[in-house]
């Protein structure tokens, strides 16, 4: 068995906390399908509360032309609507909740779908399907993206996708990361293409509340001991 100096030792210790700290903000990307969650979970209807998914809650609201202050008692309404589709928009609701007319349900011309979360997260995939509920789209068609308040920016929409949706892409063709605070919007605006949004892929970034205060005596204890073998140089030499 390697025995290590005490230098050695307090630096081993110090990394440690380092990595502690570091690993109370790490979380696993979760995919949000809203695809499955509507088609084999809720059901379809308007949205008129918050939903929880993937450990996080979700608050949708649908607007029209400008995002504003959401509500769940008028339209328009962020909509479920099931048959391989996802989240879309809806203006009229009837008393059971269903869209009105039926074929009123994707985000189309002067239409916005809002979400936000509970929590503060990064978005490293976004996934939309058409008016047809697929997720192959043809070339030359974007969605409009914003973030709380910013401009919105326009996005390609990614061309022969198979699976949960077509992705967006930037200018330069890779996949845009969105970042939002808790309680913060990403808004989806039609451009020249019908949608739904079909699915996300996120990241939980918190500070672990539990583990955290945990690594406190570690750092005290390595720190202390530094002090102490400093010291006791200082008066050998």
């Amino acid at each position: 068995m390697s025995v290590k100096s005490a230098p050695a030792i307090f630096r081993s210790l110090l990394a440690g906390g380092a990595m502690l700290f570091a690993a109370s903000t790490s979380h696993a990307t979760t995919v949000l399908n809203f695809v499955d969650y509507i088609d084999n979970v809720v059901g379809e209807f308007g949205v008129q509360s918050t939903f929880s998914l993937g450990g996080v809650t979700v608050t949708a609201h649908g607007f029209n032309s400008t995002v504003g202050v959401g509500s769940f008692t008028s339209g328009p309404y962020a909509y479920f609507d099931r048959g391989n589709a996802g989240i879309g928009v809806c203006q009229v609701l009837t008393a059971s909740k269903q869209c009105s007319p039926s074929n009123d349900d994707n985000v189309t011309s002067g239409e916005i779908l809002s979400l936000s979360f509970d929590k503060s997260i990064v978005i490293s995939d976004l996934f939309f399907r058409d008016d047809g509920h697929v997720p192959n789209f043809p070339t030359g068609k974007n969605i409009d993206v914003a973030i709380g308040a910013t401009a919105f920016e326009s996005f390609d929409l990614e061309s022969g996708a198979t699976g949960l949706g077509a992705g967006l892409l930037n200018d330069n063709q890779s996949t845009p990361i969105f970042e939002l605070a808790a309680g913060e919007t990403i808004n989806f605006k039609y451009t020249n293409q019908q949608f739904y949004l079909s699915g996300l892929a996120l990241d939980v970034v918190e500070n672990d509340v539990v583990s955290t205060p945990a690594t406190l005596p570690l750092f005290i204890s390595a720190l202390a001991g530094m002090a102490y073998v400093s010291r006791r140089r200082k008066k050998a030499s």
